[in-house]
């Protein structure tokens, strides 16, 4: 059997994944595929194939085991328990400190992960273990980490906004085991309590981090400061979104991060210059270990770093023994390892990429470069301008498919960007790696290499956005199904291992042809299911609803602020993650941030026909800045009073307010444009922020509703008991932050629906909620469904 690490690392990494999704549930399940791939080489006739193949069902055991033992029957610790019994309560917690996120110079707001050992609360001690992150604003002094830390705020169970089909930072800190966050304000919010301990090697890793920052700021221009902590430290909350659009859109975003690709760019210089020398293998291998490793040490030795520095160190490890470096070898022992130490880690996308990273530049490098060494007139090309090329070609092969699936943009023009950016960026690290290391030694010559990084950065900035700025040069695309993804990896492995075989060579093409074909047509769903979701986009409103025929609404957008937009971080993504490339129409209720902020991002980046707004005009500035954005977009733009309806395909949508004589001294909340949507088995009343004198006016009318969109956020504004006895509706949706955000969650209204009999469905609690099914209606909450704990199942029960 050649290669078994191979069959072993593809084993486990499957038996992982599929226990991540679901597939191979509880312990029976994987200790009987076990048993399977056990008996598979006695039972079958013995092949090239069986006992390979026995391997990897032993394997896929093994990880989906791993994964149901450590991580999907992960409990929630007695922190996280206290903290969802306890919400929003303001305590203090005393323990050591186990991460420090690097934040930009001068910044306002911090964040760190703490080990909680004792809870205080109205002044009584007690011991308590659980792992918090602590989000701390106008902080004072930063601790680090393994420093001893007392710390006052407002304990949360929610770590973040939960979406059906899209990722979010509340799934990547439950998979570090992290079941509560604190809200800090203030300088006088921390304390130290003790210092670290001198033998914690993570605490001087923290410290050396910092001191690079602090030096990187010191040395390099304000102007590229945002760039360079990008791509050396990690640290992207400087870029703006602009930029990294730009990045995005050409295909370069891979170079934000301190990934895979980063580090096989200073692997592949390094081993370029040294084959230059007559060095012997062994000593080529040792000297680029050791500067991969001072490399992951002054880039902060992050936990990407590290991880990345790893996977090229087994890649190396061959060299010591004088042997030839097997990339599809090193790999599956990097990925087994990695697995073993945290299975958690192959659902982080930052992972995937730069796993996959590394393992296209390892896999496809050498075949790139052999090719173009033999294409004219790349060919006539100085050597290292044509192995820039290779690794640019070699770096994308891998990852263009699960960047579309992360990115949603398919980069045309990529391999163009990537040609003059890669060289670029590789400059730029080895220039931070010279600034920082000189920042040890002199200020004076830390300065001449960090003003040498300006032009470089200028360089890199310039030719992502002319690229992006061509026409045709990318693509947005919806997420691919997962057979399209599953068939596009089959696709590039099948070529991998067919095409260097002049035999298979034909067979190749034609079998990449097919799976593309296929790709192509399994990409969206051919039936997708009509469904009503309300969006997790915290303190605001947004919407999306598919009808029976197909046609798509999105119902507000969220909140906009200097921070956060909700329309490219929430809205956005679950609209490709529904393969919703278009929207029929846009409802605005009215022209309050909360509500049509985000919208703005989504007329941008999708194809609307039409936008739908309130027949009562407002003269608030965001209302101009949403009717010029549809006059700039050419999308038609409708105002709608009560008795309007619009005919969809099986589904139909009615207008209830406002009125034609409703009062242009009404408040923008009350002037709110509410609509009713009905197909078989669902009636959705969509209400804005409307107010006591709106609720009036439609509880004169009939607007009952099988489903409430509960006005105003459930603050103490709104849902009048006259309204709700009008709309008798049996199931209450709330849109809202909780006790956070302007419009504050009041407990009171809750418990009047509730009084009712009426089931409530809350976002802050469940994450985004989706109703579909028609008869008999399901509801799932997405908090729900990743099994996060703090949601009973009586809150999920439909009747």
């Amino acid at each position: 059997m050649n290669r078994p690490l191979v069959w072993v690392g593809v084993g486990f990494s499957a038996g992982t994944y599929c226990a991540s999704t679901g597939a191979c549930p509880g312990l029976l399940f994987p200790l009987l595929l076990g048993l399977f791939g056990a008996l598979v080489p006695f039972g079958l006739r013995r092949s090239a194939i069986t006992q390979p193949l026995g391997v990897a069902l032993l394997f896929m055991a093994a990880g989906s085991l791993l994964w149901n033992v450590r991580v999907g029957n992960q409990p929630v610790d007695a922190l996280g328990v206290y903290a969802q019994t306890h919400p929003d309560e303001y305590l203090r917690l005393e323990g050591r400190v186990r991460y420090v996120e690097l934040s930009q110079p001068g910044s306002r707001y911090a964040s760190f992960w703490l080990a909680a050992e004792r809870l205080i609360v109205r002044d009584q001690t007690f011991p308590i273990a659980g792992r918090v992150e602590v989000r701390w604003n106008q902080p004072g002094d930063v601790p680090f980490v393994d420093e001893r830390v007392r710390v006052k705020g407002q304990l949360q169970f929610e770590l973040g906004r939960v979406n059906p089909g899209i990722a979010s930072r509340e799934d990547y800190l439950r998979r570090q085991g992290i079941h509560s966050a604190l809200r800090a304000f203030g300088a006088a919010a921390g304390e130290k309590m003790a210092p670290a301990r001198w033998w914690m090697a993570t605490h001087w890793t923290s410290r050396l981090r910092v001191h690079i920052a602090e030096s990187l700021t010191k040395a390099v221009p304000e102007s590229v400061l945002p760039f360079v902590l990008a791509v050396w430290l990690g640290e992207r909350s400087g870029v703006t979104e602009a930029e990294y659009e730009a990045y995005r859109n050409s295909g370069t975003a891979h170079i934000l991060a301190v990934s895979g690709i980063n580090m096989s760019l200073i692997y592949l210089t390094i081993s370029f210059l040294l084959r230059l020398t007559a060095l012997r293998p062994r000593m080529r291998a040792t000297l680029t270990l050791v500067v991969i490793l001072l490399f992951a040490s002054l880039a902060g030795a992050s936990a990407s770093c590290l991880r990345a520095a790893f996977m090229v160190v087994v890649y190396l490890a061959a060299e010591f023994f004088e042997r030839e470096p097997d990339a599809p070898t090193a790999l599956s022992l990097s990925a087994l390892t990695l697995l073993l130490l945290n299975p958690g880690t192959l659902s982080d996308g930052g992972f995937q990429l730069s796993f996959l990273g590394v393992a296209s530049i390892l896999a496809f490098y050498e075949r790139f470069s052999s090719i173009l060494s033999k294409l004219w007139p790349v060919s006539r090309l100085p050597g290292f301008v044509r192995e820039s090329v290779a690794v640019t070609l070699a770096a994308q092969t891998l990852t263009l498919p699960l960047g579309v699936h992360l990115f949603h943009v398919l980069p045309v023009a990529g391999p163009l960007a990537n040609f003059v950016v890669v060289p670029l960026v590789t400059l730029v690290l080895w220039l931070g790696f010279l600034t920082s290391a000189a920042a040890l030694i002199s200020s004076d010559l830390a300065l001449l290499f960090g003003y040498a990084l300006q032009p470089l950065v200028a360089l890199i900035r310039l030719s992502a956005q002319g690229v992006a700025a061509i026409p045709f040069s990318y693509f947005t695309l919806t997420s691919p199904t997962m057979p399209a993804l599953v068939l596009c990896y089959a696709a590039l492995i099948f070529y991998y291992w067919a095409r260097p075989n002049v035999n298979w060579r034909r067979a190749a093409n034609v079998g990449l042809a097919t799976l593309a074909i296929l790709v192509a047509v399994l990409w969206r769903p051919w039936f997708p299911e009509a469904k009503v979701v309300f969006l997790d986009v915290g303190a605001g409103d947004a919407a999306f609803a598919r009808t029976p025929g197909g046609d798509t609404l999105l119902i507000d957008g969220g909140d906009r602020s200097e921070r956060f937009d909700a329309g490219a971080r929430i809205v956005a993504p679950y609209l490709w993650s529904e393969h919703a490339s278009h929207l029929d129409y846009v409802v605005a209720s009215h022209p309050h941030r909360d509500h049509v902020g985000g919208v703005l991002h989504i007329l941008n980046r999708f194809q609307v026909n039409t936008v739908l707004l309130s027949g009562a005009a407002s003269s608030a500035p965001l209302e101009a800045e949403l009717l010029a954005r549809c006059s700039a977009r050419g999308i038609a733009v409708r105002r709608l009073r009560r008795g309007d309806r619009l005919a969809l395909r099986g589904a139909q949508l009615e207008v209830l307010h406002p009125p034609e004589d409703w009062p242009e001294s009404a408040s923008d909340n009350d002037k709110s444009l509410v609509v009713r949507l009905t197909w078989p088995g669902v009636q959705a009343l969509f209400t804005g922020d409307i107010e006591s004198a709106a609720e009036q006016a439609l509880s004169e009318g009939n607007c009952r509703s099988q489903i409430l969109k509960v006005p105003h956020h459930a603050s103490k504004t709104s849902s009048s008991i006259g309204f709700i006895e009008a709309v008798k509706p049996r199931y209450a949706a709330v849109s809202s932050g909780g006790r956070s955000g302007p419009e504050v969650l009041d407990e009171a209204v809750i418990n009047r629906y509730l009084a009712r009999g009426i089931v409530v469905f809350r976002t802050d609690r469940l994450g985004g909620i989706t109703m579909d099914g028609g008869l008999p209606l399901r509801v799932r909450g997405a908090r729900v469904e990743r099994g996060y704990v703090g949601v009973s199942e009586d809150e999920m029960k439909v009747e």
